[in-house]
């Protein structure tokens, strides 16, 4: 098989795949849930900050965009993988998010949008309530 027929295969594998992910709901994980927290404390753990983070086990970044790209997902859980993702994002992952955000409900993509740019506490508050 030849690279390019090779390589167009792995596109149509990989478009399939996430049109798959899209339509799946996917949870955020445990430690990221709100359970029984306030919103602002729920927006400390999420921004790593909140007193029980240390605690908490290590949170795969792939399965943050799962949840993220899941148009199935709710909502306040997409915003909650856009806040912990927004941390040092490389420049194809600004732009991964943007995608994320295109697809989502105009309250989600405004949250989605805060997320990436100043990060303000007050807004996302607002709108993760």
């Amino acid at each position: 098989m030849d690279r390019e027929r090779a390589a167009a295969i792995v596109r149509v594998i990989e478009r399939n795949a996430k049109s798959c992910n899209e339509t799946r709901p996917f949870e955020l994980p445990a430690p990221l849930r709100r359970g029984g927290r306030s919103v602002a404390e729920w927006l400390k753990v999420l921004r790593g900050r909140g007193r029980d983070a240390y605690r908490s086990p290590p949170v795969e970044r792939e399965s943050l965009w799962d949840v993220l790209e899941s148009v199935a997902t709710p909502p306040q859980d997409r915003l909650a993988a856009a806040i912990v993702l927004a941390k040092g994002l490389s420049a194809d992952e600004r732009e991964r998010m943007k995608r994320a955000a295109d697809s989502a409900h105009p309250a989600l993509r405004k949250g989605l949008a805060v997320a990436l740019a100043s990060g303000d506490d007050a807004a996302l508050i607002r709108l993760l309530t």
